[in-house]
């Protein structure tokens, strides 16, 4: 399961950042939500709490920073987990 959470996160990362770069409110929105499952199975509960503000905000602004917080969360958490799978 960690594995797949390795795998899948950073992909899913790309897409929220290339929405939140676009500029594209809706698609940040669907990439929040499916990430804030994976979040939530971990019990990540800061991270799940930052998808939800993405998902139902509708300030870009507000959008990019809170997306820009999760993104380096997680790249900090990638690299831990990686590391203790080593």
């Amino acid at each position: 399961m960690i594995k797949i959470f390795l795998t899948a996160i950073p992909e899913d990362l790309k897409k929220l950042n290339a929405a939140v770069q676009n500029g594209n409110i809706s698609e940040s929105k669907t990439v929040a939500h499916k990430i804030k499952s994976s979040y939530a199975l971990f019990m990540i509960q800061p991270l799940v709490e930052l998808c939800d503000k993405i998902e139902n905000g509708n300030d870009m602004k507000m959008i990019e920073e809170y997306s820009q917080i999760v993104s380096d969360s997680t790249n900090t958490i990638l690299q831990s987990l990686a590391k203790e799978l080593q």
